[in-house]
């Protein structure tokens, strides 16, 4: 087995390149798609991460600046093309390179890619106090996180220093409010002269950012969501018995889960299980057994419940119905957010502003609609800060790439679950 990560290309250019994948029979998709890249960007390729998992060379970043992809061959005479082909796995995954008039196979290409770097560069070194610093958007962040946290870094295109704009643009409508920055690297002969390459992000939680905050790896924000994402005590212990009631309400005996139901997934449990545009915020309800054994799906019109007392904060639009937002003020991590808990796909019996006390019915689970998915229901649970006013609450907030608001892993509540 290759050592080196996959190369792929990222849900989001799929998104903005039109050809998210549908089936593997889908004639309409096509077969393969070429990355153009310039003769340096070798280093790239030098420097791609080892690794059991998969990263992406942009098609285009926030900026507008990336290595564009395209659905026929260009022309590369004077650089190198990616060919990526529609694997099974319903993504596009680089199998070959074109280069001076010859086809390799990805792996010799790698291979030929450390030599080449070897003899011109030489080992790769970050230069010292030499960063590449950015804000990134949803999207992007989002891409990253997928990556492992490693991003293709081209120092030609980056800020060497923090910017009012960028700061900016931390606050804005499609932001992640995140600061990152990756090392600019040089190889050890021209130690002068950076080159494209793999990094792994570090990020700030500083308010007002500059290059002697406190900038922590990837690896440590990873460890911090997952110290944040836990439940309080009370509302762990209360979920079985609300889990049971709705159950109950289903005319189920149990719940029936199946890969792409839990939080953190990646791929839609429905359908030909694509690959989701981010990682699943919650639970999926959809199916459960009833007392013959047979599985079934949820029924329409069955009641949601509140899982504790609260306050309704935003009744939202979704792609399957409505989703109530509801605001639970007596719970306060120290950091100062509030429990947030989140029902989707409902057809609503609440208006926003509500008093609501535990498990009172909000709404009902929704008809079938067009859209693809089956009838389910969706629920989540977040800490959103205090200072995202209610009315400002939208689904894109409540997002794994949203870094102020920390989604809550729920998963480990089905543990032993019938």
């Amino acid at each position: 087995m290759s050592p080196y990560c996959v190369i792929r290309v990222s849900v989001a250019d799929m998104v903005e390149l039109r050809v998210r994948a549908k089936g593997a029979g889908d004639s309409t998709l096509p077969e393969f798609l070429y990355q153009a890249l310039p003769l340096n960007a070798l280093s790239l390729l030098a420097t791609i991460p080892r690794g059991s998992f998969a990263v992406s060379i942009p098609h285009q970043t926030d900026s507008g600046v990336g290595y564009g992809i395209h659905r026929s061959l260009p022309p590369y005479r004077d650089g190198i093309v990616l060919v990526y082909a529609f694997a099974p796995n319903r993504r596009y995954e680089a199998a070959a390179a074109l280069f001076q008039n010859k086809k390799y196979e990805i792996s010799d290409f790698i291979a030929y890619a450390d030599q080449w770097m070897e003899a011109r560069a030489g080992t790769m070194r970050h230069i010292p106090e030499r960063y590449s610093y950015f804000a990134p958007l949803r999207e992007l962040w989002n891409v990253i996180r997928r990556d492992h946290g490693y991003m293709a870094c081209d120092p030609s295109n980056g800020n060497a220093c923090l910017t009012p704009e960028m700061l900016q643009q931390r606050q804005g409508r499609e932001a992640s409010g995140v600061i990152a920055r990756a090392p600019v690297s040089a190889g050890h002969k021209h130690p002068s002269q950076p080159l494209p390459c793999f990094e792994r992000v570090e990020l700030t939680f500083d308010l007002h950012p500059n290059a002697q905050s406190r900038w922590i790896p990837f690896e440590e924000y990873l460890r911090v969501q997952a110290m944040q994402s836990i439940l309080p005590d009370i509302i762990a212990i209360n979920f079985p018995e609300w889990l049971k009631r709705f159950a109950e309400d289903c005319g189920f005996e149990s719940w029936a889960f199946r890969p792409g139901m839990f939080f953190g997934d990646r791929i839609e449990w429905w359908g030909d299980r694509n690959r989701r545009r981010s990682e699943h915020e919650g639970i999926d309800f959809a199916e459960g057994r009833q007392s013959n054994g047979r599985i079934a799906g949820i029924p329409e019109g069955t009641p949601v419940r509140a899982l504790e007392d609260g306050e309704v904060a935003a009744v939202l639009d979704d792609f399957l119905g409505k989703t109530i937002v509801v605001r639970h003020p007596r719970f306060v991590n120290r950091d100062g957010a509030v429990l947030h808990t989140q029902y989707s796909h409902i057809l609503p019996d609440i208006v926003s502003g509500a008093t609501i006390s535990k498990n009172q019915v909000l709404g009902k689970v929704g008809r079938l609609t067009t859209s693809g998915a089956p009838a389910h229901f969706h629920f989540a649970a977040a800490w959103i800060p205090q200072s995202i006013r209610a009315s400002h609450l939208t689904l894109d907030l409540i997002h794994p790439a949203y870094t102020p608001v920390t989604l809550i892993n729920l998963n480990r509540l089905l543990d032993g679950v019938p």
